[in-house]
């Protein structure tokens, strides 16, 4: 775990899957709700303008926060695996300074 982190690597991997999951819902919630009024696209006059202004905007606005979610969540991904990563190396760059270990250094890494 990164210092001023206090996310474990399993808790970040939980993140990425939720993060994605929650914009995939939002999506075909979207989705499904435009579907749902696609009959008031017929409608005349300053309605039919202002439906189609706020229909045009509420799918271009659940496109950024579904792409700014999948973002976050690959981001998160990636760190969590670069931190399992770290500490791997971290762990084997141990074990290979304990193999190595002599004399008064190995009594202090061997206890």
């Amino acid at each position: 775990m990164a210092p001023g982190t206090k996310a474990t690597t399993p808790q970040m991997k939980a993140f990425e899957t939720k993060a994605g999951d929650a914009a995939q819902t939002i999506t075909i919630s979207m989705n499904k709700m435009i579907g749902e009024l696609s009959i008031l696209d017929a409608s005349k006059g300053a309605f039919a303008s202002a439906f189609q202004i706020t229909k045009t905007i509420v799918e271009r606005e659940t496109k950024n926060l579904s792409n700014a979610l999948h973002g976050i969540a690959i981001d998160v991904g990636t760190a969590a695996k670069e931190y399992e990563k770290s500490d791997a190396e971290q762990e084997a760059a141990i074990k290979k300074a304990e193999q190595k270990a002599t004399g008064i250094t190995d009594a202090l890494v061997k206890k």
